[in-house]
């Protein structure tokens, strides 16, 4: 089965993250998931990322840092997030 290729704006799934502020958090999700990087329990071998996410000063997250973020730190804190808002509605 042969699939045509089809431009961005032609896939009804595809979603323009740059102009839809998908990933801008507000003041509380970023402390939510700044306590969730402190308090995690991690094993001693995985870094632990920086706890001032969101701050310029941090700098650039490197690959490793990404995809503790990703795999273990934001599945603890998104789903909380999101239900609290999903519940007001």
């Amino acid at each position: 089965m042969s699939h045509a290729a089809i431009n961005d704006e032609e896939d009804p799934d595809y979603k323009d993250i740059e102009s839809d502020n998908a990933f801008n958090l507000t003041d509380e999700e970023l402390r939510a998931i700044c306590l969730c990087i402190q308090e995690v329990a991690l094993p001693t071998w995985v870094a632990r990322p920086f706890t001032n996410l969101g701050e310029a000063r941090h700098g650039k997250l490197k690959a490793d840092v990404y995809l503790v973020l990703f795999t273990v730190i934001l599945p603890h804190v998104l789903p909380g997030l999101w239900w609290n808002k999903a519940s007001i509605y």
